[in-house]
């Protein structure tokens, strides 16, 4: 059996530092779609789903057997 030996290249390399500029940028741009997505209703099938789910959270359906 061969001996594998690690050498410094296998090593992780550091994630490069981004200016914070485009951090700043980015996060604008996150903040500004949720915003804006927070302006318009939830669409008709969505509210009807999570109205089911609603109702299933309060009465639970008893465990299969199987």
């Amino acid at each position: 059996m061969a001996i594998i030996r690690r050498t410094a290249l296998d090593a992780p390399k550091p994630i490069p530092a981004r200016p914070s500029v485009l951090h700043d940028m980015i996060g604008r741009k996150i903040r500004l779609h949720y915003e804006e997505a927070q302006q318009h209703p939830l669409p008709a099938r969505l509210t009807v789903l999570l109205d089911i789910l609603d109702q299933l959270a309060e009465n639970p359906a008893s465990p299969r057997r199987r």
